[in-house]
């Protein structure tokens, strides 16, 4: 591939699209603007953290339905169809093209995800049958899905013309080397919940406390979401007819061999990753415990790994390009699939911390295709990719579900190595650029922006 790929997503020879070797023109925001979009990301990234144990659907749900009587395949499935809905927020950027609506979108998904936490704590602690509760768990996670993904997608629109790529590399190394800490907060007080020693708080009221607790803290992201400053472009947004912005996009985006081996490399990463659940159910036959009682555990070291990596990934990407944040965090999720493999024991723990390093890919893959993107495609591009690992990935959880319920669960680590090796084998493929190293101007030097009005 020529390193100066001038074909645009949208398929028109005419809109040329910024190549990895070209960096996008970077919206001119002013420095206290670009830090207030800054702190109020990485508050909302820390509390995100902090409630990673319900938000982050995997191993509490699956967990929890294994308690509740669910078979392996059906403890997978909330973290099926969480991915799935990542179809989603396509169907949102194409309805809401106006940059002057992003912040009130993001706003609106935090609070629907407080709702929706709030109606499984309700059933949870209701007389409800197990099956009914194991549905209404797995609605959440369809919801929770919609939820961040949306707001992810919303985001992205605000990381890459609110800020430079170095901004961003500053931002995440901070962000992602600190919150995390939060998670591990969030996963210690998980693990006393889910003992099953307070004696106020049994089985499933204690699930039903974490559920419940995510309101308040949605609903903290939804006013700090209100502080977003929306940089708001001269030219009016138009909406593309619908047809042409999916398919002529999807069309126009897949033809880019860059974006075509991301995708590809992506979809095996999460292949990889999501042997995540069974790695956790895996402790019955390592250590001889329930992993309900390990749950919280798996989820500090899960989010304690995540942290050390989060400092020096973001080091390592605002120097060497947003192509070193996909190479190291496939090699983690593979270095976390070799331990599953060749640990027995206690140590076996580690590979939790692992998982958790190299779940940073999904934020450095996303971060490449900013990188490689025309600001104005950014939105568009962030959802096409969901859209296309969407099916793919959902089907993942629930496919090593039923593989471990078919076969074993070792056989279902041996495929997700053999996955993950070929995924770190495309990443190192990718084209390479230095990162962009205009930083933003000093307020004195920059023009009045237009701001997004106050809602």
């Amino acid at each position: 591939m020529s390193d100066r790929e001038e074909t645009n997503v949208s398929g028109s020879p005419n809109d040329q699209e910024v190549s990895p070797q070209e960096p996008a023109a970077e919206q001119i925001v002013p420095r206290l603007l670009v830090r207030r979009n800054q702190v109020s990301y990485a508050i909302i990234a820390s509390l995100i953290y902090l409630a990673a144990p319900i938000l982050y659907v995997d191993v509490v749900q699956a967990t929890l339905c294994d308690k509740l009587g669910a078979s392996k395949m059906v403890a997978n499935l909330p973290t099926s169809l969480s991915i799935g809905m990542s179809v989603v927020p396509l169907l949102f950027a194409w309805l809401i093209p106006y940059m002057r609506m992003v912040r009130g979108v993001i706003v609106v998904a935090y609070l629907v995800g407080a709702a929706m936490g709030s109606v499984v704590a309700l059933v949870l602690m209701s007389p409800a049958n197990a099956t009914t509760k194991i549905a209404v768990i797995i609605i959440h996670a369809a919801v929770n899905g919609i939820v961040l993904g949306t707001a992810a997608v919303f985001n992205w629109e605000i990381l890459s013309k609110g800020m430079t790529e170095v901004d961003r590399g500053k931002l995440f190394s901070i962000t992602y080397g600190f919150s995390p800490g939060f998670a591990v907060l969030g996963s210690l007080g998980a693990q006393v919940m889910l003992q099953e020693k307070i004696s106020w708080l049994p089985f499933p009221y204690d699930c039903a406390a974490l559920f419940g607790l995510t309101a308040p803290i949605l609903v903290f992201m939804a006013l700090l979401a209100r502080r977003f400053y929306v940089p708001i472009p001269a030219q009016t947004e138009q909406r593309q007819p619908f047809v042409s912005f999916i398919f002529g996009g999807l069309w126009g985006f897949i033809r880019q061999p860059r974006f075509l081996v991301l995708v590809i490399a992506y979809l095996l990463w999460y292949a990889t990753h999501f042997v995540f659940n069974n790695a956790g159910l895996n402790l019955r036959e390592v250590l001889g415990v329930e992993p309900k009682l390990y749950a919280g555990w798996i989820n500090t070291l899960r989010f304690g790994g995540k942290m050390v990596a989060g400092f020096l990934l973001g080091w390592l990407v605002a120097r060497r390009g947003a192509k070193a944040g996909a190479i190291v965090t496939t090699l983690l999720t593979v270095t976390a699939v070799l331990w599953i493999l060749g640990v027995k024991g206690q140590v076996y723990l580690v590979t939790f911390a692992l998982f958790g390093a190299g779940e940073l890919a999904g934020l450095y893959y996303p971060n490449y295709l900013a990188s490689a993107s025309k600001p104005q495609d950014v939105k568009r591009n962030m959802s096409l990719l969901f859209l296309i690992i969407a099916l793919p990935a959902a089907a993942m959880p629930a496919l090593h579900g039923a593989i471990a319920d078919r076969w074993s669960f070792h056989f279902g680590f041996w495929a997700a190595l053999a996955m993950g090796v070929v995924a770190l084998l495309l990443v190192l493929t990718l084209p390479y650029r230095s990162p962009v190293k205009t930083a933003a101007l000093p307020d004195e030097q920059r023009p009045e922006p237009t701001a997004s009005k106050e809602e």
